[in-house]
């Protein structure tokens, strides 16, 4: 009870404090109840008046202000990076075709240095063909003529590992080969240089041959020359180029055979 009397005292003076105008200090009330002094439950200071409320409001607005600044300054900032991403992808597109465009120059040049080269090396290769084809003798005498031929190396370049293979076939229809050619080795042919061969036939065999001259049947003097150019000595290359020549033995009006190309039988590789 002393203690719900001294709390209703001391609201008691709090109240009066509130309404006093003078400088009084109530901070701090005593009251005496009985024989015992009760100290105020709580002190009750009434909090100063805001003298500048127009500052709160500039504050709030300030801070207003400031959050409608960085949610724009978020959304360009957003903006500038799909911008980015949008510029780098658009990057990378442009990169992706220079690339190709890069690849197919290269391929380009590539098969145009092939082409360059390869017409290089036909220009500059070797070519051995037959220069000129002789008949030594009387084709209708009991004696066998003798053939000559004569090749050449018409190309810019030496021809290596000549060889050379003929020999006398008679044909009574179908394409003419050789069973036993002669063959022939010769060292290297440089350009413009020239070797011959003669083929000589033996007088049984060649009555056996006559006749290839009356119509019956035709003979042909056949042969393949075989090189390798220096392109492909330098590439260790183990194919050689072959020049096959065909050409057909007939008789001439004053009894003397000439040779004549036939009309297949002669190429070049």
């Amino acid at each position: 009870m002393l203690l719900s009397a001294g709390l209703w005292e001391h609201e008691k003076q709090q109240a009066i404090c509130r309404n006093n105008t003078s400088d009084k200090d109530c901070s701090r009330i005593y009251e005496y109840v009985g024989h015992a002094i009760i100290p105020p439950i709580a002190s009750v200071i009434t909090p100063p008046r805001n003298q500048k409320p127009e500052r709160d409001q500039w504050r709030s607005e300030q801070d207003l202000k400031a959050q409608w600044e960085m949610a724009r300054f978020t959304l360009w900032a957003a903006f500038a990076a799909w911008a980015g991403v949008f510029v780098t992808i658009v990057g990378i597109f442009y990169i992706r075709q220079t690339l190709e465009a890069n690849r197919a120059a290269v391929s380009t040049a590539e098969i145009a240095v092939a082409v360059t080269r390869e017409t290089a090396e036909r220009q500059l290769r070797a070519y051995v063909h037959v220069e000129k084809a002789d008949i030594f003798g009387k084709i209708d005498s009991d004696e066998a003529p003798r053939f000559q031929i004569r090749f050449k190396n018409y190309g810019l370049t030496p021809a290596h590992r000549v060889s050379h293979t003929c020999g006398i076939t008679l044909v009574f229809g179908g394409k003419p080969t050789l069973k036993k050619p002669e063959v022939f080795k010769y060292s290297d042919l440089g350009p413009s240089q020239g070797r011959f061969t003669t083929l000589y036939t033996s007088d049984v065999v060649w009555p056996l041959m006559t006749p290839g001259l009356d119509g019956s049947g035709t003979l042909y003097l056949i042969g393949e020359i075989a090189y390798s150019d220096v392109f492909q000595m330098r590439e260790g290359s183990s194919e050689g180029r072959y020049t096959p020549y065909r050409l057909r033995v007939v008789r001439a009006e004053s009894g003397n055979g000439i040779l004549l190309i036939a009309d297949e039988g002669n190429e070049s590789t």
